[in-house]
C-alpha cells in the first residue's frame, strides 16, 4: 500500500516536472511585437434593420456570412437558409433526420472554400458537406485516448487529449483551420487539472484548441495556452473562455480571452504567438466574483454574465483589413461596446445595442444580429457602417 501511494505521488511529481519544461502562460504570450495605439476616426455609426420572413423555421439559431451570402442556421429543425445581402431568400438545405443529406443535429458551423462543416454537441460528431450541401462524410471526433482511466485520473497531462473536453455552450467554437482540418475550443474539468485544483498548473499549461482531421475525425494536435490574466483573476471559470477567428487560407489566428483586454496573434506555421495589440473596452466592470467550486460558479453563471463586463466576440474581416471586437460592459449600462481595429490600431470604440454580435461584412457594409425576438414572425438582421 505504501509503495502504491509513493508511486502515485511520484507520478504526479514527474507529471508536474514535465509541465515545467514547457512554456508557461506568461512566457507563451510574451512577444516583442506589441501594438497599443489608438487613433479614433469614427465616433458613431448608422444602423439599419432587415426583416426576413422565411417558412419552416423555429426562429432559434444564428446567422453567419460567407463571401456575399447570409446564412441562418436553424438549431431546432437543422435547416440552413441562405439569403442575398438584402435578406432575399435564396435556398434551404439539410434538415434533421437520417437521410443522405440530413443531420442528427447542428450546434454550429464553419465554412471553407470548398466545404461546409457542421458539428453536433450531443454526440461530438462532425458532418462535412460540399458547397452544394451534399454530404461527403460524417465523423465522430476522436481524442485518440490510449491511457487507462486510472492513468488519466491520477496523472493528467496538458499535452494529451484525454485530459480535456470540448467547450460546448460557448458560441463560435468551430473554425476552418486549413483545407484538411478544423479547430474547436477545448476546456478541462478534470478533478486534478482545472481552475480550482492546483490552478497555477492549469492556467499555465492547459491547451485551448484541438485540431481535427476532416478525413478521419482524429484530433491530431493540441494548441495554445490560457491567458496569463487568469493567474491574476483566479477562480473565475465563468469567464475562462475565449473568442477566436481565422480562415483556412491565412496563417494568423486572432485570439481574445473573455477577461483579457489584449488581442493575440497566433501563427499556424510558427506555432507560437507572434503579435499582441488591443486596448480595454470602456466602462467595463471587471471586479469579477471568485468562487470555490464548479457548482458555485454554475449557480452564479447567468448572474455573472449580467453583472460583469467581458469580451463577447472577435471577427477578422480580411476584405477590409479589419479586426472587430465586441464587449459587454456589465450591470447598470444600457449598451454594449464595439471596437474597430485597422492595422492593429484602435480607430473606433462605440456604444452598440445590448447583445449585438457582428457576423461579417459584405462589401463595405457590416452585418450583425442581436438575440431574436421569439414573439415575432420574422428574423432580424442589422446592417451598419461607421460615420
Amino acid at each position: 500500500m505504501k509503495k502504491l501511494i509513493f508511486f502515485s505521488i511520484m507520478s504526479w511529481v514527474v507529471g508536474c516536472q514535465n509541465k515545467q519544461e514547457e512554456a508557461d502562460a506568461t512566457a507563451y504570450y510574451t512577444t516583442t511585437n506589441t501594438v497599443i495605439k489608438k487613433a479614433i476616426q469614427h465616433t458613431n455609426f448608422s444602423l439599419d434593420s432587415l426583416k426576413i420572413r422565411v417558412d419552416e423555421t423555429s426562429y432559434t439559431g444564428h446567422f453567419d456570412v460567407y463571401n456575399d451570402t447570409l446564412y441562418f442556421i436553424d438549431e431546432r429543425f437543422d435547416y440552413i437558409f441562405s439569403f442575398d445581402k438584402n435578406g432575399t431568400p435564396i435556398s434551404k438545405h439539410i434538415g434533421k433526420g437520417g437521410g443522405p443529406n440530413e443531420v442528427l443535429g447542428i450546434s454550429g458551423i464553419t465554412m471553407g472554400a470548398k466545404d461546409f462543416i457542421t458539428y453536433n454537441d450531443k454526440n461530438s460528431s462532425v458532418d462535412v458537406f460540399s458547397k452544394r450541401f451534399e454530404k461527403l462524410r460524417s465523423l465522430r471526433m476522436d481524442w485518440q485516448i490510449r491511457r487507462s482511466y486510472e492513468e488519466v485520473l491520477n496523472n493528467p497531462q496538458p499535452s494529451i487529449g484525454d485530459t480535456y473536453e470540448f467547450d460546448y455552450g460557448i458560441p463560435n467554437i468551430l473554425k476552418k483551420w486549413d483545407k484538411e482540418h478544423v479547430a474547436i475550443a477545448i476546456t478541462a474539468s478534470h478533478p486534478k487539472f482545472n481552475g480550482y485544483f492546483n490552478s497555477d498548473i492549469y492556467y499555465n499549461y492547459s491547451r485551448i484548441l484541438a485540431i481535427i482531421n476532416l478525413q478521419t475525425g482524429k484530433i491530431e494536435q493540441l494548441i495554445g495556452r490560457r491567458s496569463p490574466i487568469y493567474l491574476k483573476y483566479k477562480n473565475i471559470p465563468n469567464f475562462d473562455h475565449f473568442n477566436y477567428d481565422t480562415t483556412e487560407d491565412i496563417d494568423e489566428v486572432y485570439l481574445n480571452f473573455w477577461a483579457d483586454p489584449a488581442i493575440y496573434i497566433y501563427s499556424k506555421k510558427e506555432d507560437k504567438i507572434v503579435g499582441k495589440f488591443g486596448l480595454a473596452g470602456l466602462d467595463m466592470n471587471t471586479n469579477y466574483r471568485q468562487t470555490n467550486t464548479f457548482d458555485e460558479a454554475e449557480e452564479n453563471r447567468r448572474e455573472d454574465e449580467r453583472i460583469y463586463g467581458y469580451y463577447t466576440f472577435i471577427k477578422y474581416l480580411p476584405q477590409l483589413g479589419s479586426v472587430v471586437r465586441g464587449y459587454s460592459k456589465g450591470e447598470g449600462t444600457t449598451s454594449d461596446g464595439l471596437q474597430l481595429y485597422q492595422k492593429q490600431q484602435l480607430i473606433a470604440d462605440i456604444e452598440v445595442p445590448k447583445g449585438l454580435q457582428l457576423i461579417g461584412a459584405i462589401g463595405g457594409v457590416y452585418y450583425a444580429t442581436t438575440p431574436q425576438d421569439m414573439d415575432r414572425d420574422y428574423l432580424t438582421i442589422y446592417k451598419f457602417s461607421f460615420n
